[in-house]
């Protein structure tokens, strides 16, 4: 089905289907090209996804926009990739999340920080780059979050801009923090999903591909 849900969705489209129809293979088709990796289709069809998404659905909304920003990231979009994160950690704000999800949206809130964070790094600005790590750090710290690997992606992202300022004692000891974090949370068994997750999801889900 997945390997067909681009084509299913341009006749859904053209055949006037019901906007949720759309949405679900949309999506589908999205997963599935960059999964081959093909990131130019991911973009296209997770865009017809937002395009047909309800409003009300607002962490779909928000997680769409992640993967959006992803996979523009990926073919070097930074500018493009830094709007989609802004966009999905607006929506994350406006979200009313019950007691027992805030430690978890405070981390998905701070793993988009960082995100924005490596898209200035890719352009060359340390020190937005530097800034967005601190901003995450501080949500991390707000929803008294110590350790875990979302402080393990911070401090990694951290260790590059310090290592490019040509600092390596920090950048090193900063990265053998990260190191240690993710070790402690990584996960070496098969993380069975049934769809396609976000870097960021897999990251907090304690893949250990980061520890490489």
């Amino acid at each position: 089905e997945a390997a067909h849900a681009a084509t299913i969705t341009h006749h859904l489209i053209h055949g006037g289907a019901e906007s949720s129809l759309i949405v679900r293979y949309a999506e589908l088709a999205a997963d599935h090209a960059y999964t081959l990796p093909a990131y130019p289709n991911a973009e296209k069809h997770y865009r017809i996804a937002l395009e047909y998404l309800d409003p009300a659905l607002d962490d779909h909304r928000a997680y769409l926009l992640e993967s959006l920003g992803e996979c523009t990231r990926i073919q070097g979009k930074d500018e493009e990739a830094r709007r989609h994160y802004e966009q999905a950690l607006h929506v994350r704000h406006n979200l009313s999340t019950p007691l027992a999800d805030q430690q978890q949206e405070a981390q998905l809130r701070a793993m988009l920080l960082c995100e924005i964070g490596w898209t200035w790094y890719d352009v060359g600005d340390n020190a937005k780059a530097l800034e967005k790590y601190a901003e995450s750090e501080q949500v991390l710290r707000a929803a008294s979050i110590e350790r875990g690997p979302a402080w393990a992606k911070i401090l990694l992202q951290r260790s590059y801009a310090i290592w490019r300022k040509g600092d390596y004692a920090e950048a090193q000891q900063i990265a053998q923090q990260a190191f240690e974090l993710f070790t402690e949370s990584a996960r070496y068994e098969s993380v069975k999903v049934t769809s396609f997750v976000t870097l960021i999801r897999r990251t907090l889900a304690g893949d250990p591909a980061n520890i490489g």
